[in-house]
């Protein structure tokens, strides 16, 4: 016959077991994004972009890319969060900058959030797949080819927005002009999204 500290023990571990379940489950939980108005799948983000290499030279553009968004994103590292479809650049300061559209679409992936359960205030995501050609407005003498991935975070609940992480770092992949290129880049800015999406954990 188990003893009375035997059964307390016992119990205390299927308490213990059932707890770390829960909590399993809360943290596997999913965050839902729904539009204020409009469609999900079709999102405008606009504002102007900055990318600056590691001798501190810059170009500023205007960029619009239009967003397709997941309604319901799991929040497990690298799962997909939604795709950039198209992207514009204009009116760029000093050197020029171009998309190479034939990486599109870029993918989005899930890595974090911030903000304290079951509120989510931020979702931050890596956007792969990131092609941007640099090249001097007066004679094409440079044009120097970047790839890799921008880490963007969103803004607000409702999200209006996303930031650039200006401390991740964009590597150069190819010389295609007869300047020496920068080793990398890194791109800041905020851009605004039309419709905003309201968050929620579900």
């Amino acid at each position: 016959m188990p003893s009375r500290s035997t059964t307390f023990v016992a119990m205390l571990v299927a308490a213990l077991s059932l707890t770390a379940a829960e909590g399993v489950a809360v943290a596997q939980r999913s965050i839902e994004l729904t539009p204020e108005r409009g469609g999900i799948e079709r999102i405008q983000e606009t504002g102007s972009t900055t990318i600056t290499d590691e001798f501190g030279i810059r170009s500023t553009c205007d960029f619009t890319k239009t967003l397709r968004i997941n309604n319901v994103i799991a929040k497990v590292v690298g799962e997909e969060i939604g795709r950039i479809t198209a992207v514009e650049v204009r009116n760029c300061r000093d050197e020029i900058v171009r998309p190479l559209l034939g990486g599109l679409p870029w993918i989005i992936r899930y890595r974090s959030f911030t903000g304290t359960l079951p509120d989510v205030t931020e979702v931050i995501g890596d956007a792969l797949n990131f092609e941007i050609l640099v090249a001097d407005s007066a004679f094409g003498l440079t044009r120097c080819l970047y790839s890799g991935f921008v880490q963007l975070k969103t803004t607000g609940n409702p999200i209006t927005g996303d930031t650039r992480n200006e401390t991740r770092a964009v590597p150069l992949v190819a010389n295609l002009g007869i300047n020496a290129c920068a080793a990398k880049i890194f791109v800041s800015g905020a851009l605004n999204w039309r419709p905003a999406l309201r968050v929620r954990l579900i």
